[in-house]
């Protein structure tokens, strides 16, 4: 089960404040690209605590929407600010991520059409095949679902991350899937004063994320990354 504790509960550790005030500090026309994307990543992190924080409106179905709304705002910025900071991960930066993550891990194995008690990377599979694969969902559910996933990756063991993205892969790999998703991307940045992700950077980073997890896996651990019969389309 998720944890009550909200983006910006917890201490930003004294090194990550040290480094952005430092970079902070460099004028904004002398800052690398790795500074600048530095910054907005951290800047990022900030604007999903202060979004996540906000109290809901009442009544069931409006908070529940507005919750919706403020999970794809929040996991959008995540995936921007991986992207942009990719070689230096954040993920202890304001718990973000980790809200993120333990968001990405509450459906329970009853939800998800498991057996009781089937352990966390089974269910987090289960729902990765299906985002890929239920008709039932709509679009923007089906978008909903891959940016959170792609945004709340949980941390390793890689080698089991990686039947999900290639699952993943397969999906966005399709062109009618991309004519599905990308107008519903399109359409939830909209409000924005400019995008955060383009379809192409959104796939990008789930294909960094697939050839590192996949590199790892094959050449270090040595064990099969297929998907196991009962996850069979």
């Amino acid at each position: 089960m998720a944890s009550n504790k909200k983006p910006g509960d917890d201490v930003v550790p004294g090194f990550l404040l040290e480094r952005l005030a430092a970079a902070k500090a460099v004028p904004a026309a002398e800052r690398t690209p790795e500074v600048a994307g530095f910054i907005e990543s951290c800047q990022l992190r900030d604007e999903v605590a202060a979004l996540l924080a906000q109290p809901l409106p009442s009544g069931a179905a409006a908070a529940a929407e507005e919750q919706a709304r403020r999970t794809r705002q929040a996991a959008l910025r995540l995936v921007r600010a991986d992207m942009l900071c990719a070689g230096a991960p954040l993920d202890e930066y304001n718990g973000a991520h980790q809200w993120a993550v333990e968001l990405l891990t509450a459906p329970s194995a009853q939800d998800l059409g498991l057996p009781p008690g089937a352990d966390l990377y089974s269910r987090i599979l289960a729902f990765g095949v299906r985002t890929a694969q239920d008709g039932q969902l709509s679009s923007a559910a089906r978008l909903d679902s891959l940016l959170l996933i792609v945004a709340g990756m949980p941390p390793p063991p890689i080698v089991h991350q990686v039947p999900l993205l290639l699952v993943l892969m397969d999906m966005v790999a399709r062109p009618a899937m991309r004519a599905a998703l990308e107008p519903v991307l399109i359409e939830v940045q909209s409000g924005l004063p400019s995008p955060l992700l383009t379809w192409d950077q959104l796939v990008g980073r789930l294909a960094e994320h697939a050839a590192h997890c996949c590199f790892f896996a094959n050449q270090q651990l040595r064990l099969d990354i297929s998907l196991p019969p009962a996850l069979h389309p």
